[in-house]
């Protein structure tokens, strides 16, 4: 899989891994976590490190560590569940007002901190992501528990949302069919959405730090939601906080390959490609194949 990856030609079969491998299909994985908690079993690092393994026997070419995108609304402070689908104890359901959110952060931190982390750049010293980010401190002891048990014999992926995709579930409180409430932000309070999305993109810089200084030797970057945006609102909002998280890893860690996974973005694929910071795509099922290798 790096080998593939890196383009090094060192490989003779293609490699093979899934995005859901370590999940419900799996008969071992619906005994072993009946009767618990879904983020119970994420932030306990013996029981991600037994979940992330499990498809082993499927002879796969990769471990992707077991978690969810939504730890990072939960770095910032929200509450969120597990039951059919996530639920937001308090979504940010008014447009166009974060107070809810970043009141509390500015009490905690400091309005410094607070303020540079909603500007579209990275300054590790000056934003208040690293700080953010000690709460998912078990994600640090899963890595390295896993990274232990696979001994070498596969690598390891980290992940984490896009903003853009984890700004839908924190605005609309759950899944929904196109997060129509979530796209009103770009259109009625633009300025407020660019401060929100810069906001989690620095949370999702410094949760993919940590996962890579402490095993992950992969990064995928999942932006499920971004087909439910136009391209012009796609490419205006959501592509340059993805594009600042991929730049800021490659620089910081430029042999860690990083993958971008851009659900029903076919529109956009070829300013996605255009970047240098993505070494691969995952290509959506409703994106042909033969369409994006033409670009």
């Amino acid at each position: 899989m790096l080998s593939a990856l890196k383009r090094d030609n060192k490989h003779t079969t293609t490699p093979i891994w899934a995005m859901r491998q370590a999940g419900r299909y799996l008969p071992e994985y619906m005994e072993y976590t009946k009767d618990t908690d879904f983020f119970h079993n994420c932030q306990t690092p013996e029981r991600a490190k037994v979940i992330t393994v499990q498809p082993e026997r499927l002879d796969i070419d990769a471990a992707i560590l077991f978690s969810d995108i939504l730890i990072v609304p939960q770095a910032l402070g929200m509450v969120v569940t597990m039951n059919k689908g996530p639920q937001f104890e308090a979504p940010l359901g008014e447009v166009g007002n974060i107070a809810p959110l970043i009141d509390p952060l500015v009490q905690k931190y400091g309005i410094e901190k607070v303020e540079a982390a909603m500007k579209l750049t990275y300054d590790r010293d000056a934003q208040v992501g690293r700080e953010l980010v000690e709460s998912l401190a078990y994600t640090k002891d899963a890595l390295k528990l896993i990274r232990g048990h696979l001994d070498g014999k596969i690598p390891l992926i980290g992940f984490t949302g896009a903003p853009w995709t984890l700004m839908c579930y924190m605005l609309e409180g759950s899944s929904k069919p196109s997060y129509s409430g979530a796209r009103r932000w770009f259109h009625e309070c633009p300025e407020v959405a660019r401060k929100l999305l810069a906001l989690i993109t620095n949370v999702c810089i410094e949760l993919l730090l940590m996962q890579i200084e402490n095993g992950a030797q992969i990064i995928q970057l999942f932006e499920s939601h971004g087909g439910e945006l136009t391209p012009q609102t796609f490419e205006g909002f959501a592509l340059p906080a993805i594009e600042l998280i991929a730049s800021t890893i490659k620089r910081l860690h430029p042999n860690v390959p990083v993958i971008l996974f851009g659900r029903n973005v076919g529109h956009s694929l070829e300013k996605c490609f255009s970047s240098t910071s993505f070494d691969a795509f995952s290509i959506d099922c409703n994106t042909p194949i033969a369409h994006a290798a033409q670009l």
